[in-house]
């Protein structure tokens, strides 16, 4: 099968497989569309149908609320009226009401017992229509009937009711039923209280309605032959009008009214049911009168439109498919005759090379002036591109071959190449190695030298402070030496007396109090410089109380800031025992304080340091707080890096912080963090525990 029959083929069977989805589904939509349309016109009748009951309803209700107000007019006049008087005005109203509302079939007033006279139990007027005239009726008035009984009363007013209340509702609608003195069809009575000025209840007004008469107005919702509109109530069943010229009502109770007091009360409510094996669209709605109104109509009745259209929709398809294929085929061979003839040509330039030792690939002629044109113009010259580059690949084979003997050569100082860059490349890795150890002891060493510095500066303000107790001692040895000459002479000389020797003796004791209480001073100032500095210069671990050592390293800094006005508050519990090292702490802390004292607070700056110690359970809590100037963002991110300083031009080294960090961390194995905003100074909270 050759290419063009595959094509016919291949397009029409697209084509057809294209109709076929086309027909489907324009089918569907037109069927889903004619059917919806046909639904909504029902719907639209149903509306209609549904609005128009429920305005002959609300009117009705009106009409009778009417009559029950002028029920309650009679009931304040009967003291003023006669018996006569009041029976006469009674019928005019009825006879009024009933020939202003046409749709009712008749209406009365009917009054509690012995409520208009004390002397008759029974007072209910009733005006009826009968063959286009009102007539009146007092037949009910009499203890056979005995209306107050009936159904249609005690539905407005129930026995047990207490007549002192009003009732919930303004009227009530009864159910269908037949009474054979008013009428042989199924009626609707609808009722309104009545009541007297202090809304006690009197009575009820009603107002009969025909079953027939929503019956009439139901015949618009027969859209198709076999559609059958019908009523429905809960409790008496459904009422179809089966014959539209004796105006017959049946009464039944099918199957499919099972569901309908369930439904909701919407405006309409459409589902499909069964009906003797007839599947048929139901339609209902609730009206005002307490019934439901529907319609049901056979689904098939509603698909014939439908089908006729699907009908038309195939012929018209089947012809356009017909005249489609007709006009592919001679499109077809239109096409492919420029190509037989370029097929023609490359066969014969084929046979010519049939039996050359080595095919030779020429241009070809064509005349034609077609789309095959362009193809012949780009075949020519591929020709004459292969042509060329059969002489670029000669001459790049030639090159190649040189190219060979070159790379052997390089191969063979590759190896020599490749050993030296390693060699060279270990020494760089070693002048590496060894440039690393010497930074780590450069490291080491500045650490060092800033421990030693430390120490200098403790044992600077150590002589400082122990001057001032041994230079007082000094002065009071002195003033006593020459109180024992003055004394040593008058006794050479016989001129000591009593007074004289009482006074050398508390000078005396004066000057023991004070060079003892100095010299004990320097003493404790040497003990706590010892210890600390002692501790600085070791790292030895040790068991100490925690809140005195920290009084004693805050006491050999004091020269550092004793002409400041700086003041350093400690708040620890007074016993708080740690096995740790000791020298760290001092080293952390001196560092803290010295550091607060050089970049916190400028020279004259008053300020107040916190240090505050908690235990939690196995672990301490050092809080250690200024109220300087605090730090940036960016010089408290990168606080604890090794040569981080912002005073480098006045000799910082830069390694306090990362000395802090590496004595909690490593040494101490706990944890410090630091917390600081611009204005509000510095605090560094560091976790350790209590055994190290």
């Amino acid at each position: 099968m050759n290419i063009k029959t595959r094509i016919l083929l291949s397009a029409i069977s697209l084509q057809l497989l294209g109709f076929l989805v086309l027909i489907h589904n324009y089918d569907q939509r037109v069927s889903d569309a004619v059917l919806e349309n046909q639904q909504r016109q029902v719907r639209q009748a149903m509306v209609a149908t549904s609005h128009h009951l429920d305005a002959v309803a609300e009117q009705s209700e009106l009409s009778a609320q009417g009559l029950a107000h002028a029920g309650e007019i009679v009931f304040e006049t009967r003291l003023s009226l006669s018996a006569h008087t009041m029976t006469e005005q009674t019928e005019r109203l009825l006879r009024r009401n009933l020939l202003s509302f046409s749709d009712a079939l008749g209406n009365g007033l009917w009054f509690e017992p012995y409520a208009l006279f004390p002397s008759r139990r029974f007072f209910g007027p009733y005006a009826y229509r009968q063959e286009d005239d009102v007539h009146m009726s007092w037949a009910f008035n009499h203890p056979e009937y005995n209306y107050h009984e009936h159904d249609w009363y005690r539905q407005a007013i129930p026995g047990d009711w207490d007549r002192h209340q009003p009732r919930p509702k303004h009227a009530y609608w009864t159910p269908p039923y037949i009474d054979s003195g008013t009428s042989s069809h199924p009626i609707l009575t609808l009722s309104v209280p009545m009541y007297d000025a202090q809304q006690r209840l009197i009575g009820i007004s009603t107002l009969d309605w025909s079953l027939l008469t929503m019956m009439e107005h139901l015949n618009s919702l027969q859209l198709t032959p076999g559609s059958q509109p019908f009523l429905y109530h809960p409790t008496t069943g459904v009422y179809e009008l089966h014959d539209t010229q004796s105006l017959t009502v049946h009464t039944t109770i099918p199957e499919w009214s099972a569901e309908l007091p369930t439904l909701p009360n919407l405006s309409i409510h459409t589902r499909h049911i069964t009906v003797h094996g007839e599947e048929q669209l139901l339609m209902v709605s609730q009206s005002r009168s307490g019934m439901l109104i529907g319609v049901r109509i056979p689904t098939h009745e509603l698909l014939v439109s439908v089908q006729q259209q699907t009908k038309e929709t195939l012929l018209v398809s089947a012809v356009i498919v017909l005249v489609f294929t007709i006009i592919i085929g001679l499109l077809l061979e239109l096409l492919f005759r420029p190509f037989d003839t370029m097929l023609s040509i490359l066969r014969n330039t084929i046979h010519r090379n049939a039996d050359a030792e080595q095919p030779a690939i020429h241009p070809i002629r064509y005349d034609a002036n077609n789309e095959f044109q362009p193809i012949v113009q780009s075949y020519n010259q591929l020709v004459q591109h292969i042509g060329d580059f059969t002489q670029k690949l000669s001459d790049s084979n030639a090159h190649l071959q040189q190219q060979q003997s070159i790379i052997a050569e390089l191969n063979n100082n590759l190896e020599q190449k490749v050993a030296q860059r390693t060699q060279e490349l270990a020494n760089k890795t070693e002048e590496a190695v060894h440039a690393l150890q010497q930074l780590k002891l450069t490291q080491k060493q500045l650490i060092n030298a800033e421990k030693h510095a430390a120490i200098g500066e403790l044992v600077a303000g150590l002589a400082h402070e122990i001057n001032t107790p041994i230079g007082i001692g000094v002065t009071a040895m002195s003033a006593l030496e020459e109180h024992v000459d003055d004394i040593d002479q008058r006794f050479q000389k016989n001129a000591l007396d009593k007074s004289s020797f009482r006074d050398f003796i508390e000078f005396t004791q004066e000057s023991v109090a004070i060079t003892h209480s100095n010299l004990r001073k320097a003493a404790d100032l040497m003990g706590r410089f010892k210890q600390v500095a002692v501790d600085q210069a070791s790292e030895q671990r040790r068991d100490f109380e925690l809140t005195d050592y920290l009084q004693s390293v805050c006491t050999s800094l004091l020269p550092s800031y004793k002409y400041r006005p700086i003041r350093i508050d400690l708040q620890c519990p007074e016993k708080l025992f740690v096995c740790t090292y000791p020298g760290a702490i001092s080293q952390i802390l001196t560092n803290l304080i010295m550091n607060s004292l050089q970049h916190a607070y400028a020279a004259t700056d008053a300020g107040h340091i916190t240090i505050a110690t908690q235990r939690i359970e196995n672990h301490i809590t050092i809080r250690y707080h200024d109220d300087g100037k605090g730090m940036t963002e960016e010089i408290r991110a990168r606080f604890f890096e090794p040569f981080f300083t912002t005073e480098r031009q006045n000799g910082g080294s830069g390694l306090g912080g990362h000395i802090i960090h590496t004595l909690v961390t490593d040494l101490l194995g706990g944890e410090i963090r630091l917390e600081s905003t611009i204005g509000h100074g510095s605090e560094f909270i560091i976790t350790l525990p209590c055994t190290a």
